[in-house]
């Protein structure tokens, strides 16, 4: 069984690779931004997705947000921390932005990582996003190193959380 060495990407290819499989299952609609000025947005749609499952739309606007940490998926890696510490970065300056009129806040903001995510992580997550943007609906979707070479964003482990 071949699986994806996802470390062994860095931060560009593991962007690259999310906004490639975004637009393969998603549609064309999804706009590339990243980059390291991408403003918060890696991948944004406005328009509705039939995400996250396929039998459902829902309206947009869709923000995609990917966080790579290195060496994440390293026996004994301890990445938590370095997650949420870019995750807490990445809340200020959204926040920053949204203070200056500068940001208009998604319907849907999701959040793609590599990194493997235990429950007490994902609630930390959760209340970062929940307490400091004050929103209350976002996806957490995470590429794990059991990621198959056919593998979609539909085989995806994804969390949903609505207030």
């Amino acid at each position: 069984m071949i699986r994806y060495r996802l470390d062994d990407l860095g931060w560009y290819q593991f962007e690259w690779l999310v906004q490639s499989l975004l637009k393969a299952e998603l549609g064309i609609g999804i706009e590339s931004w990243g980059g390291s000025c991408d403003h918060g947005k890696d991948a944004f749609c406005p328009s509705p997705l039939k995400y996250p499952a396929r039998d459902c739309s829902n309206e947009g606007p869709f923000i995609f947000q990917v966080k790579f940490i290195e060496e994440a998926n390293a026996p004994s890696a301890k990445s938590g921390p370095h997650l949420l510490s870019a995750v807490r970065k990445e809340c200020d300056q959204i926040q920053r932005k949204r203070n200056k009129g500068e940001w208009r806040d998604p319907r849907y903001y999701i959040l793609i990582t590599n990194v493997q995510l235990s429950a007490p992580l994902r609630q930390s997550l959760n209340e970062i996003i929940r307490v400091r943007l004050f929103w209350n609906r976002w996806i957490l979707a995470q590429f794990g190193p059991g990621l198959q070479s056919d593998a979609a964003l539909s085989d995806l482990r994804t969390w949903h959380r609505t207030a």
